[in-house]
């Protein structure tokens, strides 16, 4: 019987080459495995990677798993990855982390949405996007939303590690960020601005407003982490750097 440990670090090392959609199916073909049977097209890198080590190892032909894997990465040079795309396991589990808790709070998000008790999700009523301008970054934080200097500082560093994270994320095949995007737009525009106009409220008023709204549609255990907090202040920052919100 092979051990946990043995799966993991199969997995692990799947992971670690960022395989696109294409070959992670050749893959599973290559030991006669019809990837539909094992995994979906919306199932992330970690996902498809423990499905395959778990069916492979149950046919006793994991021996050769990770060769065979860079074989199928090689074979074209289209796929060969750049040097510094893989992910160490040190990055491959503050992606997964962040990737996760990304993708539950767009769900919870959706979930609220289909409740006609609260609100309906309409992109065409967010604000028109011909009249978004886009401004240096720094300059809205300090003349337009006029942010105080603590939170600024903030903004650049948070809005900086989510891009990483999002590209991180990106690898491991944790795609609609942008409608995470969308959704924190529509809840500042139209739950968050109603209550808290700008001229008796202050952006960083504003700003813990939407910061509280957020964090109240994670689970419990998901509020219980230390970086909870930091992932989702770069996903508001990050959602002001493409000029969807803080805009007045």
């Amino acid at each position: 019987m092979i051990s946990q440990m043995i799966k993991q670090d199969l997995i692990d090392e799947l992971i670690s080459l960022s395989l696109n959609t294409t070959q992670w199916n050749s893959l599973a073909r290559n030991y006669y495995i019809n990837p539909a049977d094992i995994y979906s097209e919306k199932s992330t890198n970690p996902e498809k990677a423990e499905a395959l080590v778990e069916r492979i190892c149950q046919l006793g032909a994991q021996e050769n798993l990770i060769t065979t894997a860079k074989g199928i990465i090689y074979q074209n040079t289209e796929f060969v990855p750049a040097l510094g795309e893989k992910l160490s396991k040190l990055d491959y589990k503050v992606a997964l982390k962040f990737g996760n808790l990304y993708k539950e709070l767009l769900q919870k998000i959706e979930e609220a949405e289909s409740n006609p008790d609260t609100y309906n999700f309409d992109e065409n009523n967010d604000e028109n996007e011909d009249h978004r301008k886009i401004i240096k970054f720094q300059d809205k934080l300090e003349n337009r939303a006029k942010f105080s200097e603590s939170n600024r500082e903030l903004a650049i560093e948070k809005r900086n590690e989510n891009s990483v994270l999002r590209r991180k994320a990106q690898k491991l095949g944790f795609g609609k960020y942008e409608d995470l995007t969308k959704r924190i737009r529509h809840i500042y525009n139209n739950r968050i601005l109603p209550i808290c106009p700008p001229k008796n409220y202050s952006a960083d008023y504003r700003l813990t407003i939407i910061l509280n709204e957020l964090f109240e549609y994670l689970p419990i255990d998901y509020q219980e982490d230390d970086e909870a907090e930091d992932y989702l202040y770069g996903m508001i920052f990050e959602t002001m750097f493409q000029c969807f919100i803080f805009n007045e």
